[in-house]
């Protein structure tokens, strides 16, 4: 594990709480942690650091934070990954630097270009930075929310720290479950969950995505937002022109995170954006790359991924990790434990798999597609936001919804998906996100709903949905819970879809060029001709990695029912009789299924957590 804690207020953090919240930061030997305490009239400001070590492997006691400059002092979770480019910069700018860490770029780009200067930072970072002269505490996190940051204001100040069960140690008293947000993340669904400020407990709150926070004793918290993300479709390109750009971005992507000198492990899912970067990385940068596949032999994949021959060709080192369903709720009790709540779904739950194994075969790093599906389109309901936006174009409709017809509807997951005219009849259409959750409110003891709603960043429908997945309904969940599952094995988990420089051009792609013959992700599987087979590429299915609960729990079992019917404070919040129907149903819809994971994580997180 990895992060960093801290505090600011009029009282002090003594030494008991900062050796207390250190220790249970962890320990390796290949890390490091230190502190800063500052006392003054003004109150107490307090940096802890945890660090896992990637840029100075040679000297890990040199990157040693906080670190300090002029008397300011960083705190910095996370990596840089153009800060070679940068030093270089700022080098030749008469700058000097003491060590080889990314760390230290960040501090002097803050120190001598303040937020702006972020505008040319790379990366995923939460960072505490202080200013001794002024007493001013910054806390900030990258764009797209890669690292998680929390606060929590009481016992005479504010506290942070980059995971919830630190900012316990530094208060020396457990937080409260938030009851509400439990609902939420059950009646609604993941989706649900970074649709408000609120967690799952009490009083603990989120820094902001692309934001930086100034916290002074006895003044007024000061929001700074130094990124917000435009959308802006640039009509007079070319969709060869978008596919050449997109290209190039994506390689420029994958190249900088490429930096540290070691091996790289890769999720190979079937999926053609996993399926990039690997491809880029061996072909164009000769990277030293192992790809690693998770494989269900109860719910094989039915899309054509990179075959051995492929494979062979490229020389990439490939190992299949079977799914193992053993161990199930034991494995589950300790997630929720590492994740401080419940695990979103089943994904994050094969995610943690996946990332043990790679730990076992002794990476440090790991890089992921996470963001394709939202930059590029890819989910089904993208479909039908597609031809309500073309329906003016007559040629373009009809072609679309021909290929719609002939390769999509019938691989279409429920029903509402098999509608064309979905959107086209009601643009405002989102009962299928929160599927069934009239229906789950009714589990509860006292019924709970809260409508759907969505943020406004466009009047396209498509790229409206697209960036309210992006940020606030698909990613940040992913984000949240990759970040943690990474964390308790030591791995950075890179990914290069969530760039700045792609992002920024993806939004100028204009909506049209999205969808092409009845394929999603249009544009990025153009831009990989010549990287991964046309077998690959052309491929109408969007298949990934299957995993429902009953592949994991044999429902039918009287000991499985009697441990997820005992008593328990769950109960308090979701009728039992509903629950022992669900557990005795011979077989469960998709959306019943997910609720009853749901329900498991909120059972052992109330039993782990609960006061």
């Amino acid at each position: 594990m990895s992060g960093i804690a801290g505090y600011i207020g009029r009282g002090v953090l003594s030494d008991e709480k900062i050796h207390q919240t250190l220790a249970g930061m962890g320990h390796s030997e290949r890390d490091s942690t230190g502190y800063q305490r500052f006392l003054s009239n003004r109150g107490c400001v307090a940096l802890l650091h945890r660090g896992l070590n990637l840029t100075d492997l040679d000297q890990p006691e040199s990157v040693k934070q906080p670190l300090s400059l002029g008397g300011h002092w960083l705190a910095f979770h996370g990596e840089l990954y153009n800060y070679l480019a940068l030093k270089t910069i700022l080098e030749e700018e008469g700058h000097q630097f003491h060590t080889q860490s990314d760390s230290e770029v960040m501090l002097r780009i803050l120190l001598t270009e303040g937020w702006e200067g972020l505008a040319r930072c790379e990366g995923m970072w939460a960072l505490a930075y202080y200013d001794d002269s002024s007493g001013s505490l910054w806390l900030c996190r990258d764009r797209f929310g890669k690292k998680p940051l929390y606060v929590y204001r009481g016992d005479g100040g504010l506290h942070f720290s980059s995971e919830i069960k630190w900012l316990s140690l530094l208060l020396s008293q457990p937080l409260r479950v938030n009851h509400e947000h439990l609902k939420r993340y059950l009646v609604n669904g993941p989706k649900s969950l970074y649709k408000t400020d609120q967690t799952f407990f009490y009083g603990v709150e989120e820094v902001s995505p692309g934001t930086a926070l100034r916290l002074q004793v006895g003044k007024p918290d000061q929001r700074y937002r130094y990124w917000t993300p435009q959308l802006s479709q640039n009509h007079d390109l070319s969709y060869s022109a978008v596919v050449s750009t997109a290209r190039d971005k994506l390689l420029r992507a994958m190249e900088c995170r490429l930096s540290a000198n070691m091996p790289l492990a890769f999720c190979l899912n079937g999926d053609v954006s996993s399926q990039a970067l690997i491809a880029i990385s061996k072909q164009e940068f000769n990277a030293d790359v192992h790809g690693f596949t998770l494989v269900n032999s109860n719910n094989p994949p039915k899309k054509p991924a990179l075959g051995d021959v492929e494979i062979k060709s490229l020389g990439i080192n490939h190992t299949e990790v079977p799914l193992d369903t053993g161990s199930f709720l034991q494995n589950l009790q300790q997630l929720i434990r590492r994740h401080d709540g419940p695990v979103s779904s089943m994904d994050s739950y094969t995610d943690w798999l996946w990332m043990r194994a790679v730990r076992e075969e002794g990476y440090r790093i790991s890089v992921s597609g996470i963001g394709a599906d939202e930059l590029f389109s890819g989910y089904f309901d993208h479909h039908l936001a597609y031809l309500y936006q073309v329906q003016s174009d007559y040629g373009l409709f009809t072609k679309s919804l021909t290929h719609w017809r002939a390769h999509i509807q019938s691989q279409m997951p429920h029903s509402v998906f098999k509608q064309h005219d979905l959107f086209i009849n009601n643009p405002q259409q989102r009962e299928h996100i929160y599927l069934d959750n009239t229906l789950f409110s009714e589990f509860l003891e006292d019924s709970w709903i809260e409508a759907f709603h969505e943020f406004n960043y466009s009047e396209d429908v498509l790229r409206n949905r697209m960036l309210n997945e992006m940020f606030h309904e698909t990613v940040p969940v992913v984000l949240h819970e990759g970040a943690l599952n990474a964390a308790g094995f030591s791995l950075e988990n890179r990914l290069p879809f969530l760039d700045k420089a792609l992002f920024d051009f993806c939004v100028t792609i204009p909506t049209p060029y999205l969808i092409k013959k009845g394929q999603t992700k249009a544009v990025l599987r153009d831009a990989m001709r010549g990287y991964l087979p046309d077998t690959l590429l052309d491929s109408q299915c969007k298949v990934g990695f299957n995993a429902p609960i009953g592949d994991f729990l044999d429902l039918s079992d009287k000991r499985i029912q009697q441990i997820l019917l005992a008593d328990s404070p769950v109960f308090d919040i979701v009728r039992r009789d509903k629950i022992r129907h669900l557990v005795t149903e011979p077989l469960l819809s998709t959306s019943h299924s997910k609720f009853l994971f749901s329900f498991i994580n909120a059972k052992f997180f109330l039993e782990s957590f609960e006061q």
